[in-house]
Formats: structure tokens, sequence, C-alpha cells
């Protein structure tokens, strides 16, 4: 993305306010491919530990920079100056406006590509993300069974607190989700490694369907970054 386009764009400071619908996967990977190819922040990447990650589809139905998609790779938790909290490694959104002022406001690495969703043909969930180099990710989930009330509400925050390092700070921010979610299968799960996480390689753990939910992100903390903590550009690349 240009970054020069951002000055084009209205700012939309937090808190932001969130309806929509999507999905959530957990999935068991290796923890050297979690820490090397996964996008994450050379900063973090050394604290990284275990081989749980979570990988989710979301569409937001209304948000303050208006609707977008996104499919999101949280590889697990790291650490960071005041605790060990989970961590977005990468992220697509359907908007301009998402990805300059997601980078603004909460550090989080947006980029943008097109998305198509086809939702309930033959019980089936169908979600396509491309650009113009061809397609990134493709997705194909069933729901099934009763829906049942989320209990994040009542997790400890440290659970569902994140933190990001972006542009010599460190953002930490905890989102607040209330909804329904029902249980849910991968039918298909594709993508392309080059750009993002290659989550075929995990093994599905639990699969959730979230039909209906709000959710708020807040104001974040923003603090320096210690200078040995700031990734340095790969002379390679």
């Amino acid at each position: 993305m240009d970054s020069n386009h951002g000055a084009e764009l209205g700012k939309f400071p937090p808190p932001w306010n969130l309806t929509g619908r999507g999905y959530i996967v957990l999935a068991r990977f290796d923890l050297d491919f979690l820490r090397t190819r996964c996008f994450l922040d050379p900063g973090l990447a050394g604290s990284l530990n275990g081989r749980f990650a979570w990988w989710m589809y979301v569409d937001y139905q209304t948000a303050d920079c208006g609707p977008y998609r996104e499919l999101l790779f949280i590889p697990g938790t790291c650490a960071f100056a005041s605790g060990r909290f989970l961590t977005i490694s990468r992220i697509f959104v359907s908007s301009v406006e998402s990805v300059v002022n997601g980078r603004k406001n909460w550090g989080i690495p947006k980029d943008r590509c097109d998305f198509s969703a086809e939702y309930g043909r033959e019980g089936l969930d169908r979600v396509r993300l491309s650009n113009g180099s061809g397609e990134i990710a493709r997705l194909v989930f069933k729901p099934f069974g009763p829906l049942l009330p989320m209990i994040v509400p009542l997790l400890p925050r440290a659970w569902v607190t994140l933190g990001q390092h972006h542009q010599g700070n460190e953002f930490i921010y905890t989102p607040s989700v209330s909804g329904w979610f029902r249980f849910a299968r991968v039918i298909e799960a594709g993508c392309d490694p080059a750009v993002f996480p290659d989550f075929a390689r995990g093994r599905v753990a639990g699969c959730f369907e979230v039909p209906e939910f709000k959710m708020t992100f807040p104001i974040s903390r923003v603090h320096p970054l210690d200078p040995k903590r700031i990734s340095q550009p790969d002379p390679q690349a």
C-alpha cells in the first residue's frame, strides 16, 4: 500500500465500535514454523512459545471507518514490556481506511486486498482473498449445532489483551466482545505462503462460527520501544 495515500484518507481515532460475523480457528503448529514463517516481528519471535495459533476471518458489517472484511493470524503470545500478550503477525483487510487507521491506532500490521464472500449456499460459507497477483487465500466453512453465548467478558484480561510493535513503539490494547457462537468445520483452507502464514500446515483443534457479535477496540497504551527490540531491516531482503 502507498503510505502517502494515508494523507488523503479520513482519520478515525479510537475507540471503534463494530458489529459483524466471522470464524475463529484454533490450530496446532510446529514452534519453529510459528517463529520463522508467520511474518512475526523479529523483535518478538524469540519470546514466542507454545504451538497453538489462531486464525480468523471477520466480516465487520459496521465499523467507525466503514464496513470491511479481514483475515488475520495470531501465532500465540510474546513478551512485551508489561507482560505476555497475543500478537497479530499478519492481517489483510478490504479497505484502505482500515489499513491506515489500524496501523496508527493500534500498530496492527494491516495490508489491503480484495475479498469475496458467499454465505449459506448448500450450508457452506465461502471466502476468497485476491490481489493483482492472484489468489491469496480461499476458505470454506460449515457451521453446525446450537448457538451459545460467548464468555469472553469472563476471561482474565491478560488472555484477551494484544500487543504490537510498530514504528518504534509498543501498542497494548484489550478489545471487548460479546455475541454468540457455534461449532463449525473447516471444509477447505489454502493460501499463498509467500504472503500469508500457511495455515494448512496446522492441525485444527477447534473451529467456531460467530454469526453475530459486538466489539469495541479501545485506545491503545503506547510506549517507546527499547532500541534493542526495534526490528532491523534484513540485509538479505
